[in-house]
């Protein structure tokens, strides 16, 4: 066993190489609502968010097992839209969906688990990408906007009115779009510590903190916002980007020459933009500081969603 407990997949050592394992569950009510999402985009984020977790381990997904729990009264034709978004975005990512399992639930839930593979260098060496890699002094960057999921859900949230920008949240929040060609990329070019952005920024970035033992700084001003966001809540946009979450983007962190190396990688990948928005500093384990919008340093708290809460 390679990588266990504490990281976005379990890695292992195979007789063809290196496996690689996630799994994710959707559940009503928790993580999504009906009203608000369709069973086709409810299809696809299922399987984006466990393609994400691959992503930021650095592999490659390959094989799907999906367990659905509905209840005896879902429409057959409701059920055929889920697989359609299933196959949506299986076929985007180069997923076979090679079984699963359907049961009877009050509520309706979605589990998948994914495997795949992780190349090695050519001294043998897995291309994984760790939680705990971070080390004193590299720039900490993150891919595409933060922010515009919980953008998406907000406005759900509280019945705003369909405004093309309104439109592109909702999308990210329903269709996320999983980072896969850039992660498996990111070892190559050098980088050794990464995962999604999946529980929020503040709360994901303190993930890399306590567990490289190391500490971070990061920029308000700095933190990649999309238009959207900005023009739909304007006063809120920076809270959204730093502790939404759902965001299934890529955080690593890396030497300066690495980050230009994974910024020319993205453009070249359908444009996709790398932003630096911090660095890792030598401590103290486990903290985050905020240079806030106003230039004032804090420490930044937690926030973000909480599986347990």
């Amino acid at each position: 066993l390679v990588v266990d407990l504490g990281d976005d997949a379990a890695v292992w050592q195979s007789q063809n190489g290196y496996a690689l394992a996630t799994t994710d569950t959707m559940v009503e009510g928790v993580h999504f609502r009906p009203e608000w999402t369709t069973w086709r985009e409810l299809g696809w984020k299922a399987l984006a968010t466990n393609v994400s977790d691959v992503a930021a381990m650095g592999g490659h997904a390959e094989h799907a097992l999906v367990t659905l729990g509905v209840s005896r009264e879902a429409e057959v034709e409701s059920l055929q839209e889920l697989y359609h978004g299933l196959s949506d975005c299986a076929r985007a990512f180069e997923v076979a969906v090679v079984g699963g399992d359907v049961v009877a639930s009050e509520q309706t839930f979605v589990t998948i688990a994914l495997y795949g593979s992780v190349p090695t260098d050519a001294t043998g060496v897995p291309g994984v990408l760790r939680r705990s890699g971070a080390k004193p002094g590299e720039l900490i960057a993150v891919t595409g906007h933060l922010g515009d999921s919980a953008g998406g859900l907000r406005s759900f949230q509280m019945g705003y009115a369909l405004t093309p920008a309104v439109a592109d949240l909702r999308l990210a929040h329903n269709r996320p779009q999983p980072r896969a060609a850039i992660g498996a990329r990111l070892f190559a070019a050098g980088v050794r510590c990464a995962l999604d952005v999946s529980d929020g920024l503040a709360g994901d970035l303190r993930h890399v903190t306590r567990q490289g033992r190391v500490g971070a700084r990061i920029w308000a001003e700095r933190l990649p916002a999309s238009e959207a966001l900005h023009h739909t809540f304007p006063s809120e946009w920076s809270y959204l980007a730093l502790h939404g979450g759902e965001d299934y983007e890529l955080l690593f962190t890396a030497a300066p020459e690495v980050v230009e190396c994974v910024t020319d990688v993205a453009a070249q990948l359908g444009g996709v933009p790398v932003t630096t928005i911090g660095e890792i500093l030598p401590g103290p384990c486990g903290e985050v500081l905020l240079v806030d919008l106003n230039g004032t340093e804090r420490p930044l708290n937690r926030g973000g969603y909480d599986h347990l809460a």
